[in-house]
């Protein structure tokens, strides 16, 4: 889908009106997938997460819970605390 000038208020950036939105490829990752790449449990995960040592979740919905890879690529350039 293209944006145009009636979709927004505003000068469209050159990047958008190109198709080329490089904040739009963030891809959602699950719980599941994050912990297996981690090595650490869901519990451990959780708890980071509650203590705020681990990104906030995205909830899409009451079962279903998701990350930004770009927040769990950050955890892990700055290193993961265990």
């Amino acid at each position: 889908m293209r944006l145009d000038q009636q979709h927004v208020q505003g000068p469209i950036p050159a990047e958008l009106s190109a198709g080329r939105a490089p904040l739009f490829n963030d891809e959602l990752v699950s719980v599941r997938e994050i912990t297996s790449v981690l090595k650490i449990g869901p519990t451990k995960w959780w708890e980071g997460v509650k203590s705020g040592l681990y990104p906030q979740p995205i909830k899409l919905g009451s079962r279903c819970t998701r990350w930004s890879r770009n927040s769990i690529k950050q955890l892990m350039e700055r290193g993961v605390q265990r």
